[in-house]
C-alpha cells in the first residue's frame, strides 16, 4: 500500500523544484493533462503551462504527456507544447508508461510521473 503514496505532493506543477529533480538524476517527466496541467476539459495550454514546458526543456528534461483522453483532445492540447504524447492510454496499464520512456530514451529510475490520480497516474507509474 505504501507504494501508492506519492513521493511528493504539491498544489500545482509550478511548485515542483525542477533543479532538485535534475540534481537527483531525473531526466524525464511523464505528465497527465486533466486536473494536473489544467482544469478538466480545458482545450488549450495556458501561457503559464507553455512557459513551464519551455523551462523544463531549457533545463534538459524530456517530457511525455500520457492521457486517457481522446486523440483529438491530446493532439489539440499538445500543439503548443510539442512534446511526446500518448492518448487513450488506459492508465494505469504499464504499456503507455513504458512506451513514454522508450520515446524519451530513459529508464524508470530517471523518470518522474506527475498526475492527480492515485489509481491511474501513481499506480501506473510504479516501477
Amino acid at each position: 500500500m505504501s507504494k501508492l503514496l506519492p513521493d511528493l505532493y504539491v498544489n500545482t506543477i509550478f511548485d515542483i523544484d525542477l533543479i532538485a529533480l535534475r540534481n537527483r538524476g531525473i531526466d524525464s517527466i511523464i505528465v497527465d493533462i486533466d486536473n494536473t496541467l489544467v482544469a478538466w476539459e480545458t482545450e488549450y495550454a495556458s501561457k503559464e503551462i507553455i512557459d513551464w514546458f519551455k523551462k523544463i526543456k531549457e533545463l534538459g528534461f524530456k517530457c511525455c504527456i500520457i492521457s486517457n483522453n481522446t486523440k483529438d483532445r491530446v493532439v489539440k492540447f499538445n500543439k503548443s507544447l510539442e512534446v511526446y504524447a500518448i492518448h487513450r492510454a488506459v492508465k494505469p496499464r504499464k504499456k503507455p508508461f513504458l512506451k513514454a520512456m522508450k520515446f524519451m530514451n530513459t529508464t524508470p529510475d530517471k523518470t518522474v510521473v506527475i498526475g492527480d490520480q492515485i489509481f491511474t497516474d501513481i499506480l501506473g507509474g510504479i516501477d
